[in-house]
């Protein structure tokens, strides 16, 4: 049965049982993005007591412009009732 568990400390150890040491684990990543934070509280997947997966969570401070879209002007119109003859 697998379980998540929430977790404050990450270990190399930790690490190498999840990647089964493999050195890239997520393939080769492009030099902008080696620049890890080091995260604060992590998510763990455990399948019985082998670890299977991990998120790393961060609090981070955002900030987000709000982009007001602009009303389509929808003309006024009278409905007139039909003649019938």
């Amino acid at each position: 049965m697998i379980r998540l568990e929430l977790r404050v400390g990450w270990t190399g150890e930790d690490r190498l049982e999840v990647t089964e040491g493999n050195t890239e684990p997520y393939g080769p990543l492009p030099s902008e993005l080696t620049q890890w934070q080091p995260k604060t509280h992590h998510v763990v997947a455990l399948d019985d007591r082998r670890l299977i997966g991990h998120a790393g969570l961060l609090r981070a401070h955002v900030r987000v412009k709000m982009v007001q879209r602009r009303r389509r002007r929808t003309r006024e119109r009278s409905c007139r009732p039909i003649a019938s003859s």
